[in-house]
């Protein structure tokens, strides 16, 4: 085992205000690595748990590793209600990672989490293959959970710059703009641009009106953290217009080495989401040489369409004792065979 594992001390950060104290050192553990997508920012999740997170039924359990006092490692983590440790803001973040700038050996790093925290499990999902935690960490036990896609686009006239696109591809995309001719596009930044908070609202209505979305589709406390975001220069927003209304709507994380589709937001009108797709794609590369990632989930109207390569999303879960692992397992095993029969009954 190497030496600076033993030299290793840790340190639990529990409260806002400590939070906001980490600034300096997450910005430069985050600049460092160009694999960190803005999800790891220090803007992300202070935000997310400024805005969403905040409340009395979970706690904030930032982890962090100190080498000589000085912090080598941040692990952005909270207890929810049920004790189990997570990645702040999971659910909504593409892609969870640590920041790290050195190796650690993650089962030591638990060992001190169940020692200084009341929890009964370790929940770690949305890992990309190029993780800290898979990269550094010594645990054998990743699962495979989710997909994520990808396109790498030369500098050039869209579709024209990538060889994956052939005849078929380059009518269906000429035969989507023609549909929507009578629309305009867009790309909206921070501070040029105001944040088009209302036309969110409208559209979100929209949404659930039609039945494309339920109730809790983007809260308050989701917008504020993509205003947020907004403002921070970390997010830009492309839309589709016809005259003053929104019709679609994409909010792109602009990451250190990548564009990432996060949230789509589109109304009824015919192919309208993929039209704001085709758009922004050739927004973006008719001005450098950039990667598109489609983010989270396989989705038939993406794949089929763009060509993207697909790739692994991981998870890793650890738990206190065999009891707790043993109704982890039974009660996903349940929600599957449920879903299974849900499925066959919508047939």
């Amino acid at each position: 085992m190497p030496n600076s594992y033993l030299i290793m001390k840790y340190k639990i950060v529990k409260n806002i205000e400590e939070f906001k104290s980490l600034k300096k050192e997450w910005d430069r553990l985050y600049t460092k690595n160009q694999n960190y997508s803005v999800f790891q920012s220090f803007e992300f999740n202070y935000y997310s748990w400024k805005y969403s997170l905040k409340n009395i039924y979970i706690n904030l359990s930032i982890v962090l590793a100190l080498k000589d006092d000085e912090i080598t490692s941040i692990f952005p983590f909270y207890i929810d209600k049920y004790k189990r440790l997570r990645f702040i803001n999971d659910i909504h973040s593409d892609f969870c990672d640590i920041l790290s700038k050195e190796d650690i050996d993650f089962n030591r790093v638990n060992k001190y989490i169940q020692s200084e925290l009341k929890i009964k499990s370790v929940h770690l999902i949305n890992l990309r293959k190029e993780s800290n935690l898979i990269n550094y960490f010594l645990i054998d036990n990743f699962v495979e959970s989710e997909k994520y896609s990808v396109i790498e686009l030369k500098k050039g006239n869209f579709p024209k710059n990538s060889s994956r696109y052939k005849s078929k591809q380059k009518t269906e995309f000429r035969r989507i703009i023609k549909i929507n001719k009578g629309k305009t596009h867009e790309i909206l930044n921070f501070p040029e641009d105001e944040f088009p908070e209302r036309n969110i609202d409208k559209l979100r209505k929209s949404m659930i009106g039609f039945g494309i979305r339920n109730e809790s589709f983007l809260p308050t406390s989701q917008v504020k953290l993509i205003k947020q975001l907004y403002q921070e220069k970390l997010l830009s927003i492309s839309v589709v217009k016809s005259n003053t209304s929104f019709n679609a709507i994409s909010f792109i994380l602009n990451d250190q080495c990548q564009r990432i589709i996060w949230i789509d937001m589109y109304d009824e009108s015919k192919m309208v989401n993929l039209f704001n797709y085709i758009s922004l794609v050739s927004r973006f590369s008719e001005k450098e040489s950039i990667n598109i990632n489609f983010g989270r989930g396989d989705y038939g109207y993406k794949i089929s369409n763009f060509l993207p390569e697909i790739k692994s999303l991981y998870s890793v879960f650890l738990f206190s004792s065999d009891w707790q692992e043993f109704k982890f397992r039974f009660k996903n095993n349940v929600f599957s065979i449920l879903r299974y029969l849900y499925k066959k009954i919508k047939k």
